[in-house]
């Protein structure tokens, strides 16, 4: 998404921690996909949706031109 120029590792590990949580959140709860809904526990599909939500999270801050 071409924006790892811009940020510094902070806000890299940020966008990431705070991604993952939306991934959770919107795959888990709203949507209520499986492998979301496991709280606390390691799985492949857990770290699909953290790296989807991430992704969702720079798209967001993109339209909102926080990021450039």
């Amino acid at each position: 998404m071409k924006t790892d120029g811009q940020q510094g590792a902070i806000a890299n590990i940020l966008i990431g921690i705070f991604g993952a949580a939306l991934g959770r959140w919107l795959f888990g709860d709203v949507i209520g996909i499986g492998g979301a809904q496991v709280a606390g526990a390691f799985s492949f599909t857990g770290l699909l949706w953290g790296i989807i939500g991430a992704a969702v999270l720079i798209a967001l801050l993109k339209a909102l031109r926080v990021l450039r």
